[in-house]
């Protein structure tokens, strides 16, 4: 952080929303990454054979 030569009274507050708003799109930007990750492994990976129905004649 830049030291400024007459700091405001405001400036931490504001500091400070911004940090947790700047946090909050990370959370977001990772969940969303996290989740196409996890859905290009699922979609490279061989789907399974459905067990047999117990029904099917």
């Amino acid at each position: 952080m830049i030291p400024l030569l007459h700091p405001f009274r405001f400036q931490c507050p504001i500091l400070t929303n911004a940090c947790a708003f700047g946090y909050a799109v990370a959370v977001g930007l990772a969940k969303r990454l996290e989740c196409a990750q996890l859905a290009a492994a699922f979609e490279n990976q061989p789907r399974p054979n459905a067990p047999p129905s117990r029904y099917a004649l």
